[in-house]
């Protein structure tokens, strides 16, 4: 038994073992190719759905903090909620990476609205708002990949033109922008 062994392993030896471990390595990774190549989105659409998921969870983040509140808030007080009380507990409304200025291949930009007055509390942040807006435009412009404008009513708007979108007090200006419907 042990002459039969010696002489299997002699002859792996002699057939180049990388190759069998290429082979291996093709086996078991296969199945993991071909299932990212089949549930592959082309780049720019991958792009465009995370500029408006990310706006879309502004608009979340802004309504829930508003609903504890009474007011919105400038994007940091959102994320630590640092802005409106005295809280050694402070709950995050917001994904700190959202206050990122550049992410996705886009560049976002907070725009506030009126400053705000009251709200729940006799104390309002002074930096509270009555209400914002979030853009998002591409990095590159030539690549044809729209812009985006989220505001405090909750609708998010595409601008195919990729340029800076219009806001004024902070709302999103709809002339030549088509509504984005879904999540």
């Amino acid at each position: 038994m042990q002459a039969v062994l010696n002489k299997l392993a002699e002859r792996a030896h002699r057939r180049r073992p990388w190759q069998f471990l290429l082979v291996l390595a093709i086996v078991l990774l296969w199945p993991f190719a071909r299932r990212a190549v089949e549930t592959a989105v082309p780049p720019d659409v991958a792009l465009q759905e995370r500029a408006a998921e990310s706006i879309r969870a502004v608009q979340q983040g802004e309504r829930i903090y508003r609903s504890v509140h009474g007011y919105y808030d400038r994007l940091e007080c959102v994320i630590q909620d640092s802005c409106a009380a005295i809280n050694p507990y402070q709950p995050t409304y917001l994904d700190s990476r959202m206050a990122w200025a550049t992410r996705f291949g886009y560049r976002f930009r907070f725009h506030d609205g009126d400053r705000a007055t009251v709200g729940r509390d006799e104390w309002v942040s002074p930096t509270g708002l009555t209400g914002y807006a979030m853009t998002a435009i591409p990095l590159r412009r030539d690549v044809g990949l729209p812009s985006f404008c989220g505001d405090d009513t909750g609708a998010l708007y595409r601008h195919d033109h990729g340029r800076l979108p219009a806001v004024r007090d902070g709302r999103c200006l709809t002339a030549g922008a088509t509504l984005v419907t879904g999540n």
